[in-house]
C-alpha cells in the first residue's frame, strides 16, 4: 500500500513538474486502432430479428395507449420537472465555457488538454509547439473530416465550435515534413513519459478502508443460553412429556 502511495506521489510530481512548462496540465496517452464506422457481417443475429410478425402491427389499441401517454405527460409537466430542465441547460452552458482540445500526432499520440471558451487557436497552437520536438520547424493543426487547416488563429473555442470538446490533427509543412520520420517521435521525451500516468491518478486508491459485507455474507449472531433456557423454560409441561 505503501509503494502504491508514492507511485501516485511520482506520478502526480511528474504531471505537476511537465504542467509548469506547458502552462498547463495535459493527458498523454495512444490512441486505440479501431475501426470506424464498421458494417455488421451476414452472420450477426439481432434480437429484433427473432421478434414475431405481428409485434409490429400499431393496433387501435396502441393508439389509446399512446393518447392516454401523452395526456399524462402533459399532466406531469410539474415544477419539479422544469426545475431539472433549468438545470440541465445550466450544465449545458457551462459546458460552453470550457473545451477539452486533443491533438493527435501522426505517430499515435494523443495530447489532451482543457482551454477555456475564450482562449484562441493561438493558444492551441502555442500548447502543441512547446510540446513537439521539433518547435523549430513549421507546422499546422486542422481538423477532418473534410481536412479544415485552422488558419484563424485569433478565433475563440466557440467561434470554432470547439466546446464542449473537439478532435485537432498535426502535421508539419509540407517543406519540412520530410526531416521528421513518419513514425516520429513528435512529441518531446517528458511528454511522452506522461502516457496515461493520468489512469494512475484517476483510479481508486485502496486506502486501507474494509469493503462493506454483504448482508447475505454476514453470519447470525448467535442466540445467547439465557434466551435459550427462558424459551426452555417457558414450554408447558404437557409439551415436555
Amino acid at each position: 500500500m505503501e509503494e502504491s502511495r508514492l507511485d501516485t506521489s511520482h506520478t502526480g510530481e511528474m504531471i505537476d513538474s511537465v504542467a509548469k512548462v506547458l502552462g498547463r496540465e495535459v493527458k498523454v496517452y495512444v490512441s486505440p486502432a479501431a475501426i470506424r464506422d464498421a458494417e455488421p457481417t451476414g452472420n450477426s443475429r439481432r434480437p429484433e430479428d427473432d421478434l414475431p410478425d405481428d409485434f409490429y402491427e400499431f393496433t387501435a389499441a396502441d393508439y389509446a395507449a399512446l393518447q392516454a401517454n401523452k395526456k399524462e405527460e402533459i399532466h406531469l409537466k410539474t415544477k419539479k420537472i422544469r426545475d431539472r430542465e433549468q438545470a440541465a441547460q445550466a450544465a449545458r452552458r457551462a459546458q460552453r465555457s470550457k473545451a477539452t482540445i486533443r491533438v493527435h500526432f501522426p505517430d499515435g499520440f494523443v495530447v489532451e488538454a482543457v482551454f477555456k471558451s475564450t482562449e484562441t487557436i493561438a493558444d492551441i497552437m502555442e500548447l502543441v509547439r512547446k510540446t513537439i520536438t521539433r518547435p523549430d520547424l513549421s507546422f499546422y493543426l486542422y481538423t477532418t473530416p473534410p481536412k479544415r487547416p485552422l488558419k484563424v488563429l485569433q478565433q475563440n473555442m466557440i467561434d470554432a465550435s470547439f466546446t464542449p470538446g473537439a478532435n485537432v490533427y498535426f502535421s508539419y509543412s509540407p517543406s519540412q515534413a520530410a526531416e521528421i520520420p513518419l513514425e516520429g517521435p513528435y512529441l518531446r521525451p517528458e511528454v511522452q513519459e506522461l502516457r496515461d500516468l493520468h489512469k494512475l491518478q484517476e483510479a481508486p486508491s485502496d486506502n486501507g478502508l474494509q469493503t462493506l459485507q454483504n448482508p447475505n455474507d454476514v453470519s447470525p449472531t448467535p442466540e445467547a443460553p439465557a434466551k435459550r433456557a427462558a424459551s426452555a423454560k417457558s414450554k408447558p409441561k404437557w409439551l415436555k412429556m
